[in-house]
């Protein structure tokens, strides 16, 4: 069975907040394997510190989505209060293998939308998410939602979540010439 990943990047700027409830588990029955891997794949965190070192972090600031890559460049989709401070010298970027990324490059969306586009380098072949058709997300849609949780309680690991949701009401947000559909 094939699964469509397109709305799987939309939702990631959003879901954020969500994210940070106590009451999901740490992945949804409904989820299929392929998708959660597809996911953790594609998923990253972002943080101050170092995040898996010996000493417990208190800089955990969101997740993001690896959306493109030029040459050993990859470019990550985050929502901007995730990174409220746009220096780069203070955010690294934690992919799947837990490995960690000095982020070259931050640049944010235009206007008042809540995103921002990070880059990093690496020489680590990662993978990219696929950004669909927006004209196909509409009332009923399948997302998925991969992230982060928010700041574990003294002595927990940090957690990954991916859980399934159904859009309810897109908003259609056009950005420059593309059209961003939020659920």
């Amino acid at each position: 069975m094939k699964h469509n990943y397109k709305t799987l990047v939309l939702v990631l700027g959003t879901v954020l907040g969500f994210l940070g409830t106590n009451n999901l588990a740490a992945s949804s029955p409904t989820v299929p394997r392929s998708v959660e891997e597809h996911a953790q794949q594609i998923t990253v965190l972002l943080s101050k510190d170092r995040l898996f070192s010996s000493s417990r972090n208190k800089s955990f600031l969101g997740s993001g989505a690896i959306i493109g890559k030029t040459g050993n460049t990859y470019y990550i989709l985050t929502a901007e209060h995730t990174i409220p401070n746009l220096s780069v010298e203070e955010y690294q970027v934690t992919t799947y293998d837990k490995k960690q990324h000095k982020i070259d490059k931050i640049l944010k969306a235009p206007g008042e939308l809540d995103l921002a586009v990070l880059s990093f380098t690496s020489k680590e072949n990662y993978k990219v998410a696929s950004i669909g058709d927006s004209n196909q997300v509409e009332s009923g849609s399948e997302i998925y939602l991969s992230g982060w949780r928010g700041l574990p309680a003294s002595g927990e690991e940090q957690q990954y979540l991916v859980n399934a949701g159904t859009v309810a009401n897109p908003l259609n947000i056009l950005l420059g010439e593309h059209l961003l559909v939020l659920a």
